[in-house]
């Protein structure tokens, strides 16, 4: 493992997007998640990947940990994109050409971009945004909801502590492993049924710690007299400042930019071939 780093963990740096505010960086991914999903031309989510890749240089971040904890998302999307250009590709066995073949490129191309994307901007966030960030800002965006009778305290509580025991299980899984194969258990089987059987062993022990955990996390809730009812005051406050501000007016420049191109290119898709011509 690249310094034990998991998906979901974060990693404290002196990067200018540590340090924008969470509020602002929960908005920008709101903000690009539906863009990717809006996006259905490989030149639009090509400069989404630009941005993403920049994003990525900005949080000064070994750029191998973004590659381990996304690597099985990568797999994913080769398969799943591999998959659609053949359904697609043969859904018409008489008329093989060249015009079938780009369409079905395309539509392979989309959904591999998009996963990739998803997987990286979610990385970002989470690798630049500790758990008690995301808790304290989705409360606050979420406190609209108190005039409905509805407590956001229980949805930002919900969510931090999922993201939070993600790492929490990965690692655990990584101990087992290590436990079961020093006790002479070969996970690389090629009987379905040992193999099965191999990985049961995984599956009870990781159920059972994480039972424990979670027992041990309430315990120390209830102890320190947490309760989603009161009032709470925060070490540190969340402020919105003159930077975040232009940042994000930059980056939905930016997006507005790239919408745009998405649209240009679907009314005339061979604008990019006039436009290098």
């Amino acid at each position: 493992m690249i310094n034990n780093v998991v998906f979901g963990q974060y990693l404290p740096r002196k990067s200018f997007i540590h340090r924008l505010s969470p509020i602002v960086k929960i908005i920008c991914l709101l903000i690009l998640t539906f863009t990717v999903f809006y996006a259905s031309t490989v030149f639009a989510l090509l400069l989404l990947l630009f941005l993403n890749l920049f994003l990525v240089c900005c949080s000064k971040i070994n750029f191998k940990n973004y590659a381990k904890v996304n690597k099985f998302i990568i797999y994913v999307s080769v398969f799943i994109s591999i998959s659609l250009f053949l359904i697609n590709y043969f859904s018409n066995p008489m008329n093989f050409n060249s015009k079938i073949f780009w369409r079905s490129f395309n539509i392979s191309s989309v959904a591999f971009f998009r996963l990739v994307l998803l997987a990286i901007s979610n990385s970002v966030f989470l690798f630049t945004t500790s758990i008690s960030e995301i808790s304290q800002s989705l409360e606050c965006i979420l406190y609209p909801l108190n005039f409905f009778g509805l407590n956001p305290r229980k949805f930002s509580l919900a969510t931090s502590m999922s993201i939070k025991f993600v790492p929490t299980i990965l690692r655990e899984i990584h101990k087992i492993i290590i436990a079961q194969k020093s006790r002479g258990t070969n996970f690389k089987e090629k009987n379905m049924f040992k193999k099965i059987k191999n990985y049961s062993k995984i599956a009870i022990p990781l159920i059972i710690n994480i039972l424990k955990k979670t027992d041990a996390l309430a315990c120390s809730m209830i102890s320190r007299g947490y309760s989603l009812e009161d009032s709470r005051t925060q070490f540190k406050k969340i402020t919105i400042k003159k930077c975040d501000i232009i940042s994000l007016f930059l980056f939905f420049t930016i997006i507005c930019g790239v919408i745009l191109c998405n649209n240009l290119i679907t009314i005339n898709p061979n604008l990019i071939c006039e436009i290098l011509h």
